[in-house]
């Protein structure tokens, strides 16, 4: 079945979609629930439903919104739509976040907020915590910054009441910074839009008449307050498509609740409800092992994978000593997968429960001189001479930013302290003034002669540049800053550190330059929202090096190598998830989502010793092992490994075991399948 799609575009090709991917393209209107089973297509099923409405329903592209977890995931759906209909105009596509920051840019005002409100990162928030619980007297170390800022953005997520009260006195304290800084941390942006929502039924009424069409991907992710938006957004017209998979729902952490994806027919109980379970990545050996692992848990919808490639080796058990042995098997058989098999560092990924563990995973690469690429070190945005330029820009922007006045205020050194810094933050909100206006009237400040001297300068080098945010363009306003703050002399120490400094300084004039197109004040304004909104996962590109990545942000990633590791008890599953509800059924959906990330080749490794945090810890073969079926692992054994049992039970493929599948044909299990249902086209 072919769908012209006009201009410089291909047909829509429908033939290529198996059954099950077709009835989800073609769904008419009504809610809409895909489960998508990792592999499946759900990325190219989504894409072909957009264009499907665009092009056969005649939907127009301004009536669609859909809606991705990650930048990466929005910039693949409209890559995707561009190759099959050429260049689409008003299609709303991006993350939850940057949707929201859309819509509440004109409505800002109803909420207590000004035009032009800053985006705090989770260093923002932090710093801004830290002043919480010193405006309220109360003790850092009886209340750490992490924990306290973990379970903030938790509970806020939830979107319920708050029964602790000193707790509620914070979230509170902090919630009226945010205000009065006029910015938002990212758990303010979904909390707000649903308090806009609810508050002003006008607004609600506006945008849920702009879109006819409402689009999630990873709905299982979504938190209670991103549900709560999205059956406000879909109420007139429930045309709500939802796509998700129960079994990789993997951030309780994050307030994410996979009820959402499970309870889905309790809300619309009109909805069409379709399965994605043929696989177009792994190998149906990895697919097994998986289904053993996940069919465990209690909470999912019946759902199993299946491939038409049943070729491929099985996974691969290794038994090690300790996470030095451990990791130098790893880097060996990388070096051995290269010279042997041509298989590139670039196609390898290791992955790990913990940051910590790969350490001992960079040492043994760095051995075998093998490159490699850790995912979730320090990114360009949070260098320190980055984040520096951006808090600059960021309070030229939105002079009542006290988080970032607090940062540069004393950068290059000029005699501000930390505590004149919250001097003049505290006089500027008891005055009404911005942070600006109050440092140029600093002689009328109670502090130090030197510090009101210090305040003057500051103003007298920032007030000029605040009336040229207005004219310049955004390059231009960063090479006055620049100059006029005399920044190149302060990172430059004549250091190969300070011309990498230097470096990276150029690096964001370029990347700012992308922006000077929009004008002055909305380029300006764009820029520091695309800053803010980036994240960890957006920058999984490796290249041709070795991917080391926790598990956590592999979600999403595949690669034809994988070396899922640590596979221990206290590790994986986590020591703390036997005390908390649903924690070892969450651990269970992680180890799936590290196994199902395999196309062609999966190891798993368990070690007997292993370091971690500066303590050596003895453990024993995680449970999940346990899960695989007699001779379903091929096994390799490291001297000193503590796991006779389970090396027992996978030396050779146990008597009656199961008999391999044709090769080409599915199992018995799945629905039949013609040649053409089986192109493979990816997710």
């Amino acid at each position: 079945m072919l769908i012209e799609s006009g201009g410089p575009s291909r047909p829509l090709d429908l033939g290529s979609l198996n059954p099950e991917q077709l009835a989800a393209v073609t769904h008419g209107n009504g809610p809409l629930l895909i489960f998508a089973g990792a592999g499946s297509g759900k990325t190219r099923v989504l894409t072909m439903r957009i264009a499907h409405l665009l092009r056969a329903r005649g939907v127009g592209a301004e009536r669609i919104l859909a809606l991705t977890f990650t930048n990466r995931a929005a910039r693949e759906i409209r890559s995707r739509l561009t190759q099959l209909l050429g260049a689409q105009k008003g299609l709303w596509v991006g993350t939850f976040h940057s949707i929201a920051v859309r819509m509440l840019r004109p409505h800002a005002e109803l909420l207590g907020y000004r035009p032009g409100f800053a985006i705090y990162d989770e260093e923002d928030s932090r710093a801004l915590l830290k002043r919480t619980l010193s405006d309220l007297q109360l003790d850092s170390k009886k209340h750490p910054l992490g924990p306290l800022q973990q379970r903030l953005g938790r509970e806020r997520a939830q979107g319920g009441s708050v029964e602790d009260a000193k707790f509620a006195l914070v979230a509170d304290r902090y919630r009226a910074l945010c205000v009065e800084s006029n910015g938002m941390d990212f758990d303010d942006i979904l909390i707000n839009l649903r308090a806009l929502f609810v508050r002003q039924p006008e607004v609600l009424q506006l945008w849920q008449s702009r879109f006819d069409h409402v689009l999630v991907d990873e709905y299982q992710d979504t938190n209670r307050v991103q549900y709560e938006i999205l059956r406000s957004l879909a109420g007139p017209h429930r045309n709500l498509t939802v796509v998700g998979d129960d079994d990789q729902s993997i951030y309780a952490f994050r307030g994410a609740d996979p009820r959402n994806l499970l309870e889905f027919e309790r809300d619309f109980p009109e909805a069409t409800v379709v399965k994605l379970e043929q696989n177009y990545r792994s190998t149906q050996g990895i697919l097994d092992l998986a289904h053993q692992v996940i069919e465990k848990n209690r909470e999912r919808s019946p759902k199993r994978l299946w491939s038409a490639d049943q070729t491929g080796s099985r996974p691969v058990l290794i038994l090690a000593g300790s996470d030095d042995q451990e990791a130098a098997w790893v880097a060996e058989r990388i070096d051995r997968l290269a010279l042997e098999e041509g298989i590139g560092f670039g196609q390898c990924a290791i992955l790990f429960r913990t940051n910590a563990q790969a350490r001992a995973y960079e040492r043994a690469l760095v051995e075998r001189r093998i490159r490699y690429h850790l995912v979730g070190g320090l990114r360009f945005w949070d260098r320190r001479e980055i984040k520096d330029l951006i808090c600059f820009l960021r309070l030229l922007n939105n002079p009542e930013d006290a988080v970032s006045f607090d940062r540069i205020a004393n950068v290059p050194r000029r005699g501000v302290s930390e505590r004149t810094a919250q001097a003049v933050i505290a006089a500027a909100a008891e005055s009404g003034s911005s942070l600006l206006e109050t440092c140029a009237k600093a002689s009328g400040l109670e502090l130090r002669e030197e510090a009101r001297a210090a305040l003057s300068q500051f103003a007298a080098e920032m007030v000029p540049l605040a009336a040229e945010a207005r004219r310049r363009p955004p390059s231009e306003l960063l090479l006055l800053i620049i100059r006029r703050c005399a920044l190149a002399e302060h990172y430059d120490d004549g250091t190969r550190s300070g011309q990498a400094r230097l470096d990276n300084l150029a690096e964001l004039r370029s990347l700012v330059s992308d922006y000077d197109h929009l004008g002055a004040a909305r380029g300006l304004e764009r820029f520091l929202t695309d800053v803010a909104l980036s994240t960890d996962s957006d920058e999984t590109e490796a290249g041709e090096r070795v991917t080391l990545i926790t598990l956590h942000m592999a979600k999403g990633l595949e690669w034809p190598v994988v070396f899922l590791t640590g596979l221990e008890d206290k590790l994986l599953p986590h020591e703390r998830a036997r005390f908390e509800t649903g924690g070892l059924e969450e651990e269970r959906r992680l180890a799936y989502v590290g196994i199902t990330r395999a196309r062609q080749q999966l190891h798993l490794t368990c070690a007997a010793v292993r370091h971690v945090f500066g303590k050596t810890l003895t453990l024993r073969p995680s449970s999940f092992l346990g899960d695989a079926l007699p001779g379903q692992l091929d096994l390799v054994e490291l001297e000193g490994h503590a796991a006779p049992e389970l090396a027992a039970r996978h030396r050779q493929r146990a008597e009656g075991g199961p008999a391999p599948t044709r090769p080409g044909r599915p199992p018995a299990w799945a629905p039949s399948r013609t040649p053409s249902d089986r192109r493979q086209d990816g997710e």
